[in-house]
């Protein structure tokens, strides 16, 4: 497994190109049985904190942006963490993905071409959601 790396590397840029490393990852485990588990949502949900989550880690997993307070989202396109985790000879893959936006026309394209490629390729597709402060009553 020394092909491996504890870092997420993009897969699909925001573009929607096939990035050269992502490829690389992917063809190298072409002789593997696999499991793809996608998180996809709105911008802000916390699906890579999810995403660190289903993978164990804490620390330096993927990019999670509520952490620095930033408004804009840190994640762009399709990202999958670099050593999959092994379970009965399956090689479990996480991709996290860019959060869902509906400011224009070509994001909200852009937004379905994600959500379709995630859900034709993925065994598990987790829908992560922020749930309104403003429907809380007390």
């Amino acid at each position: 497994m020394s092909n491996f790396t504890e870092k997420p590397i993009l897969l699909v840029s925001e573009n929607f190109e096939i990035n050269d490393e992502g490829l690389k990852f992917i063809k190298s485990l072409s002789d593997k049985k696999i499991s793809i588990i996608s998180v996809i949502g709105p911008k802000s949900s916390g699906k890579s904190f999810l995403s660190n989550q289903l993978l164990g880690i804490f620390n330096n997993g993927f990019e999670i942006g509520s952490i620095e307070n930033r408004p804009e989202c840190c994640t762009k396109g399709i990202w999958i963490w670099g050593k999959p985790q092994i379970i009965n000879d399956t090689y479990i893959l996480i991709l996290d993905s860019q959060g869902f936006q509906s400011e224009n026309e070509e994001q909200v394209k852009f937004n379905q071409k994600i959500f379709i490629l995630l859900n034709l390729i993925s065994s598990i597709v987790i829908y992560n959601y922020k749930k309104d402060d403003e429907s809380n009553e007390n």
